[in-house]
């Protein structure tokens, strides 16, 4: 009896290893397809839509030297019984370091886009075949600082508390601050942008590192004592450092801020789900699947998606946290006739 165990066994292990000597191909079958990126946004009455061609089989497009625009496809987007015909256009590339032709896009002007509306999408290209898509815009938001002390008169405890209201129809949305500040250099002024770390991190043995936010499931944020609202907080501390690292990189008390804007960004399930995509999965316990794209795109790939950004302005007063020189040793500096 243990003579046939041993010996079934065997058997088992040889046809394991003849199995192994099939060949294996990571590529599927080439599924030629159009691919097409396309998020309407609030922020102007301009709206881009991107259309490519997907990559031919046994390419691996971290190494293609072209990005396979389609450049004969005819593209529309259509609300109720009016359609907006897009034009081509091309945009210089902020790096030509990878691909060496310029951007090639759809556009259409006068392109306000409404609250809670359907958009259908349809690319229609000779060569590549059509594809469709059709969404329904996000109902606005809503965003108050509702105490903005801690911009004005920064304490190490002081906070920024951002109120949101998201839109009902919004799947998830970031909230981001910048700060704009002007350096003075040789009679000169250039103009510049920063954005505002939400906390700090401490390191365990290397320095410590900035948190920056992230997109929050609408209903996932803090809570506060309105129904619907929920509360993103900005160490006012964790501010002045980032003000005090700009600082540092210009020689001399050259920088001056003047304004801290506030940008709340929506994002519908669409972006959403492609953005998770992207950025990895939700965490350790996820479901991964072989294929992980996300599309919404008929007939082809992609994402036709929506977005609303909204602003707020407020002053700021951002004092140096670095030591200043002694009143001693700044008279001294004065009457010194070498300085």
């Amino acid at each position: 009896m243990k003579q046939n165990r041993a010996l079934s066994f065997l058997l088992l292990v040889m046809c394991g290893l003849m199995a192994c000597n099939e060949s294996f191909n990571p590529d599927g079958p080439y599924d030629r397809k159009l691919v097409v990126y396309a998020v309407l946004s609030n922020q102007n009455d301009t709206q881009y839509v991107r259309v490519y061609a997907s990559y031919p089989p046994m390419s691996n497009p971290s190494y293609a030297q072209t990005d396979d625009q389609v450049t004969d496809a005819q593209v529309t987007i259509a609300r109720g019984g009016t359609i907006y015909q897009f034009h081509d256009t091309t945009v210089t590339r902020s790096s030509p370091s990878r691909y060496l032709t310029p951007v090639y896009l759809h556009v259409a002007y006068g392109f306000p886009i409404a609250q809670a509306t359907r958009y259908s999408l349809t690319v229609n290209s000779p060569t590549w075949g059509k594809a469709s898509a059709s969404i329904v815009s996000l109902y606005r938001g809503g965003m108050y600082v509702s105490n903005t002390t801690g911009l004005t008169n920064p304490r190490p405890s002081a906070v920024v508390s951002v109120r949101v209201a998201p839109g009902f129809n919004c799947a998830a949305y970031i909230v981001r601050m910048f700060f704009d500040y002007v350096v003075h250099d040789a009679g000169q002024q250039s103009a510049g942008r920063v954005e505002v770390p939400l906390a700090l991190q401490a390191g365990s043995s290397g320095p410590d590192a900035y948190i920056y936010p992230a997109p929050i499931l609408r209903g996932h944020g803090s809570v506060t004592d309105t129904p619907g609202e929920e509360v993103v907080i900005f160490s006012s501390e964790v501010s002045r450092r980032a003000a005090d690292d700009l600082r540092a990189r210009y020689p001399g008390d050259t920088v001056r801020f003047s304004d801290a804007i506030l940008y709340l960004t929506q994002m519908d399930s669409v972006l959403y789900s492609y953005y998770n995509v992207i950025n990895g999965f939700p965490g350790s316990g996820a479901l991964r699947l072989d294929e992980p794209d996300y599309s919404n795109i008929r007939g082809g790939l992609g994402i036709f998606a929506s977005t609303t950004v909204d602003s707020v302005i407020l002053p700021i007063s951002i004092p140096s946290n670095r030591p200043a020189a002694s009143s001693a040793a700044h008279a001294q500096d004065l009457l010194d006739p070498r300085k």
